[in-house]
């Protein structure tokens, strides 16, 4: 359940953050295009949730590549009960993630680390003296309104200079190429896994 919310490296299907967005965002295009905006601003602001998903640090990380390689990697993670043990696992990493945060990197080249969830919003660290998720709020805010402002330019002008409704999912880097590093040393760090394999997100792929 709820893989749409997780990523994934192959984004093709709707089983992923960014897989989900770009269902919901193409289909607000389409609707923008025909001129039913009502439509429009409902699908899109369907997706934003999957949108924003994606700057969340808890959740750069392949749900069911997780669970097969804990299963794999436990005496009994086989066994009945194994599937519980393996969503207990996920849910470790989904916290972690989002407490301690991951770094990550856009094709751009931008760097910043990604906390998420109830960790969207913190307290001022006196070392920096800024919330440690002030830098992903404001690349996951850009997104949000590059995505709707897509949106809005269809909605006037039926179309977006030089592209077509079609592709302009895949438009936006900072949406589309966000990446961030292992979540492995947390799971050896809990004694999750031996060897979380491809379970994690690398570098600029997802």
């Amino acid at each position: 359940r709820n893989k749409s919310h997780f990523s994934k490296q192959d984004e093709s299907g709707t089983d992923n953050n960014m897989g989900a967005y770009n269902s919901f965002h193409a289909m607000a295009l389409e609707q923008a295009k025909a001129g039913n905006m009502e439509e429009a601003r409902a699908l899109e602001a369907s997706g934003m949730h999957y949108l924003t998903d994606r700057f969340a640090g808890g959740h750069q990380f392949d749900k069911d590549k997780v669970a097969k390689a804990f299963k794999a990697g436990h005496v009994g993670g086989n066994l009945p009960g194994g599937d519980l043990m393996a969503t207990g696992a996920i849910r470790i990493f989904h916290n972690a993630g989002n407490e301690q945060g991951v770094d990550v990197t856009n094709s751009k080249g931008e760097s910043w680390h990604a906390l998420g969830d109830s960790h969207w919003m913190n307290q001022v660290d006196p070392k920096t003296g800024e919330d440690p998720n002030a830098k992903n709020r404001l690349q996951a805010s850009r997104a949000v309104y590059d995505s709707f402002a897509e949106l809005q330019a269809v909605a006037a002008h039926g179309h977006l200079a030089g592209r077509g409704v079609d592709d302009v999912v895949r438009a936006d880097e900072t949406r589309h190429e966000l990446g961030a590093r292992t979540l492995e040393d947390i799971a050896r760090g809990a004694g999750l896994l031996r060897d979380l394999g491809d379970g994690c997100a690398r570098g600029a792929a997802l």
